[in-house]
């Protein structure tokens, strides 16, 4: 079979597989989604690939076992967790897996409310985002449901609505209801619900490269820059990842930001300048601190301070003259990057050029190969 499968899985899947084909599963009332795409039931393809009669089995359990399991239930949900893998079902059969869960996780009891939660943070994570049939199947609802199941009193409940957060937003098209929510949940005194929130938004800001909090933006980065000091590192590490992606709408985070690029923790230090480097032109307010820093002690500190130069492009040509000095660092990485900070500065770094050019003369291989790069952007057209 294509699918390896763990020795505890296999055993569930042959359980399940057992009760569904001999028919001591109980049946549900509702008729099963229709069957399409796949083969005759009553006969088990033998031509084609190994593949294929793999994903012929895995069709062939998570449809009988949705005809013979009551709807909505905990039990119709871990069934089709266990069989279903991605591609396998019909995007018809997906949306009636989400309606199913939006109805459990509104207004079913605390068990199916969970096990609906954890369907849609595990089966959907894995269906194929970019699929516009399956982004149209998704009743409107389960965001809106998923939201609400983050106000929940009940922990266990909010957890698994964080975790489903992010994956319910990447499938739908009105992503931003679950976003006030998540910002609530990471001033919660729960650790778990702390880092899943952060990991969720942070998430969210790669995921949706065209404006991905749209009118919460600023609550959002209000809530990040509160999380940089969390005493959780796993809740910084998030929020410095979410601040980097917001571009030009992260210009009330520069000064903590330039700040904290003398922070006494080299962790949070380096953190704050690869936040910085991703910021690229929009962190140019930051540039003097990224030329100090170019000189800590700290080897790591000065190879992030030297790429987050460079991803200021022309608009670093003023360090020039400490990216020359760089070229001579200890550290081979530092130099490395200093080279190629000096070739992302373009026409720029003129300057630069007799020592780049002595460096590949004696070297071609000068600075990983960053030596030459640099030469060629550097040169005028």
């Amino acid at each position: 079979m294509a699918h390896s499968v763990p020795p505890v899985r296999l055993v569930i899947v042959w359980l399940v597989a057992a009760l569904v084909w001999t028919g001591h599963a109980p049946r549900a009332a509702a008729e099963p989604p229709p069957h399409r795409g796949g083969r005759d039931a009553d006969h088990y393809p033998r031509d084609g690939t190994l593949k294929e009669a793999g994903e012929w089995v895995w069709r062939e359990c998570a449809r009988r076992a949705w005809a013979r399991l009551p709807p909505a239930t905990g039990a119709a949900c871990r069934t089709v967790c266990v069989f279903v893998e991605p591609g396998v079902l019909p995007a018809e059969e997906w949306g009636c897996l989400a309606e199913r869960c939006r109805a459990a996780i509104a207004n079913g009891p605390r068990p199916e409310r969970l096990e609906a939660l954890g369907f849609v943070s595990w089966t959907l994570s894995q269906a194929a985002s970019g699929d516009a049939a399956l982004v149209d199947r998704i009743p409107p609802g389960l965001v809106d449901a998923v939201a609400a199941a983050l106000e929940s009193d009940d922990l266990e409940t909010r957890r698994a609505a964080v975790g489903a957060s992010f994956h319910a937003v990447r499938l739908s098209r009105e992503p931003h209801a679950v976003i006030p929510g998540l910002i609530r949940v990471l001033r919660a005194e729960d650790a778990v619900l702390r880092r899943t929130a952060s990991s969720a938004l942070s998430g969210m800001a790669f995921e949706r490269d065209a404006a991905p909090f749209g009118p919460h933006l600023p609550e959002v980065l209000a809530a990040m820059l509160r999380a940089l000091d969390d005493p959780e590192p796993q809740v910084r590490m998030h929020a410095y990842s979410a601040i980097g992606q917001m571009r030009d709408g992260a210009g009330a985070a520069l000064p903590t930001l330039i700040e904290q690029t003398r922070h006494d923790d080299p962790i949070r230090r380096r953190q704050a300048i690869r936040c910085l480097q991703n910021l690229g032109p929009h962190a140019a307010p930051a540039l003097p601190a990224l030329q100090e820093a170019l000189t800590h002690a700290d080897a790591q500190t000065r190879m992030s301070a030297a790429l987050a130069l460079g991803a200021l492009g022309e608009r670093a040509w003023v360090a020039v003259p400490r990216l020359t000095e760089g070229l001579d660092d200890r550290s081979e990485y530092v130099a490395m990057y200093c080279a190629r900070a000096l070739g992302e500065i373009g026409p720029g770094a003129a300057a630069a050029m007799p020592r780049l050019r002595a460096a590949v003369a004696q070297d071609p291989e000068a600075f990983s190969g960053y030596g030459r790069m640099a030469i060629d952007l550097i040169r005028p057209r």
